[in-house]
């Protein structure tokens, strides 16, 4: 694509030329250095991303697994699975966190970064609405009325 500016000589000053580059070439150059900085940027999180996935993919299943217990780290590691998919429904009191075994808390923080990843944490899991679903009829209380 090409501007006005292209016709003025690489070094000539250009009247009035704006956000304080006097040439062509000092406005060029410092959108490659932004150019690069931007595409280095792209690179570590891209990096950050996969480094996430592979440590919070096996440590999501993992909790996955557990959750589908009956114990009561089940329901603590339930309860944090349903505040990653639907925390406006089932937001977490961070104390639940405290009920676990060191190991699995470790499993949980792999999660939550990879949460950070963009995608939807039911995504990671083949059959993962349907898993989320039933953790949500697990959860969800039964009042008195309900029960005939």
């Amino acid at each position: 694509m090409s501007s006005i500016y292209d016709s003025y000589p690489l070094d000539k000053r250009i009247p009035g030329f704006f956000n304080g580059f006097d040439t062509r070439r000092e406005m060029e150059e410092a959108n490659e250095d932004a150019t690069e900085r931007l595409l280095a940027d792209m690179k570590e999180s891209f990096n950050r991303r996969v480094e996430s996935a592979k440590t919070g993919v096996p440590a999501l299943k993992r909790l996955v697994s557990i959750a589908q217990g009956d114990h009561g780290q089940a329901k603590h590691i339930r309860r944090f699975l349903l505040a990653l998919y639907n925390g406006f429904e089932w937001p977490l009191d961070m104390r639940r966190l405290r009920c676990l075994d060191p190991d699995l808390q470790q499993a949980v923080l792999a999660v939550i970064q990879l949460d950070w990843c963009g995608r939807e944490i039911h995504t990671y899991l083949e059959g993962g609405d349907e898993i989320f679903h039933r953790f949500w009829q697990l959860e969800t209380p039964v009042m008195e009325d309900d029960i005939d």
